[in-house]
């Protein structure tokens, strides 16, 4: 016989375990589930999350995991979701050990499976989330005086470019073909003095147990350097969201097509959200945090008025 929950949660990152505290506590029954056999990629530090500054995503999960436990009314299964559906009475979750789950709604809080293979540049793969990063506040600080290379993709770069400059010792910036390199130098002001900008392509990275050593462009120039910094790159399909529901709008910003969900994260579908990474591509551990919880407080609501 399938387990019935009033909702349950897919993702156990930030975004999903907040959703499951708020919903815990006011007595809704649920379970998230989330499968942790990736985790062993995530042992190195995260920050800017308050309370937390300094953890990895591994320690921030043994916590949360900690503060659903004290609520029996909501649980926790480590397992992967293998397919999402919907039925006549709500949404049929289907795990990889078999067990078969129904549910009124359904919190997705899966992030954004981001490809470094996008890129490019072989070897890239290997340093993501070590040397390779996306956001200069979340990793700024850690590489004060070091050599930082930018992959520029756009005009929205000269500001990613400017917010380094606080703590890079050096820039070295990577334009592609039609970007000149005297527009990016009159765009980023003062740091143009520990500024270079290149029209080279890199070919591949050297790096050891993640931490970048140097670029090898496809001149073969060996070019030391401590890190990258790259707004932004494809990202893998998410299979399970996409199962129930395609619909997405275009951000202009990004010039990326994201779900398409109302400011609280609710879908077309009405019974389905989606929050954190997954809606945004980039929501920051506490913004994520945030979006769980609200999403949360809307399916308290939804149940006042029609309870499961």
């Amino acid at each position: 016989m399938d387990s019935c929950y009033d909702v349950v949660v897919i993702g156990g990152g930030p975004a999903g375990m907040s959703a499951a505290l708020v919903m815990a506590r006011a007595l809704v029954k649920g379970c998230v589930i989330n499968d942790e056999t990736p985790l062993e990629k995530f042992q190195d530090p995260t920050y800017n999350f308050i309370t937390n500054d300094g953890l990895s995503k591994c320690e921030i999960l043994e916590k949360s995991k900690s503060d659903i436990g004290r609520y029996d009314n909501f649980s926790y299964i480590d397992d992967l979701v293998e397919e999402v559906g919907i039925d006549i009475d709500g949404y049929r979750i289907r795990l990889k050990s078999g067990l078969s789950l129904r549910a009124g709604k359904v919190i997705f809080a899966l992030g954004d499976k981001l490809d470094p293979s996008s890129l490019g540049i072989e070897g890239i793969e290997s340093i993501w989330g070590r040397s390779l990063f996306t956001c200069p506040y979340c990793h700024g600080y850690e590489i004060q005086g070091k050599d930082v290379v930018v992959l520029f993709q756009g005009q929205a770069d000269v500001n990613l470019i400017k917010l380094l400059g606080i703590w890079a010792g050096a820039i070295r910036v990577f334009v592609g073909p039609g970007v000149e390199p005297r527009d990016v130098f009159a765009a980023i002001g003062r740091v143009a003095e520990k500024t270079d900008v290149s029209e080279a392509r890199i070919a591949s990275v050297n790096s050891e147990s993640g931490q970048l050593k140097s670029l090898i462009t496809e001149e073969g120039e060996v070019i030391p350097a401590d890190a990258i910094f790259v707004s932004d790159m494809e990202s893998h399909p998410n299979h399970l969201i996409d199962s129930i529901y395609t619909s997405k709008k275009l951000n202009p910003m990004t010039n990326r097509e994201l779900y398409e969900t109302d400011q609280f994260g609710r879908t077309g579908l009405g019974d389905v959200f989606i929050v954190g990474d997954a809606k945004t591509r980039f929501s920051t551990l506490i913004g994520a945090a945030h979006e769980g919880f609200i999403a949360g407080v809307m399916v308290i609501n939804d149940l006042l008025d029609n309870p499961a």
